[in-house]
């Protein structure tokens, strides 16, 4: 639950409704933003904030623009709930609302927008669908090697406790 209450609040900080198409606006930064990021001029400085969440996807989750957006995001999190009494459908334990129990949540579902948006940002759509029906085959070999490992498991089963359940007097002996 409290998952879902991570996964809403990014999609609401980044403004986007759904994980797709809508990420590729999240790549580099521009020469003029890194500037402005690094900049400690007041009026020219680009930090992020809860209104100004940004995030370059095209980066590690461990770049520090992106740690930066993340201690925005917990910060911003945990206000929320908090403060404006956000989420009161979900009931989250005090224990779970701690900055490095937040951190660590958002840093999971990160590795989830990251490979969203790199499968969203490949510029062939053909290397698109190829690489969906490489998960989607991936998945059904999956499902039919445990199906046919449960039908192996259940004969060797009936097979012991049918050779088990036979005595030697039950068997005929040719002489």
């Amino acid at each position: 639950m409290k998952q879902e209450c991570i996964r809403k609040h990014l999609k609401k900080l980044l403004q986007v409704d759904k994980l797709g198409e809508e990420l590729t606006k999240f790549g580099p930064l521009s020469p003029e933003e890194v500037e402005a990021y690094d900049s400690d001029d007041p009026l020219r400085s680009s930090r992020i904030t809860a209104e100004k969440f940004r995030m370059v996807l095209s980066e590690s989750i461990n770049s520090p623009f992106n740690m930066a957006a993340q201690d925005v995001f917990v910060e911003d999190f945990l206000d929320a709930i908090n403060a404006k009494g956000w989420y009161p459908t979900q009931v989250i334990p005090d224990e779970l609302l701690q900055d490095n129990v937040v951190l660590e949540a958002l840093r999971i579902h990160l590795k989830h927008v990251h490979s969203m948006y790199r499968e969203v940002s490949s510029q062939n759509p053909r290397q698109r669908r190829t690489a969906r029906l490489r998960r989607t085959a991936r998945t059904s070999r999956k499902g039919t090697v445990s199906l046919l490992t449960a039908c192996y498991v259940i004969v060797l089963i009936i097979s012991r406790s049918y050779s088990m359940c036979a005595t030697p007097s039950s068997r005929k002996t040719i002489k």
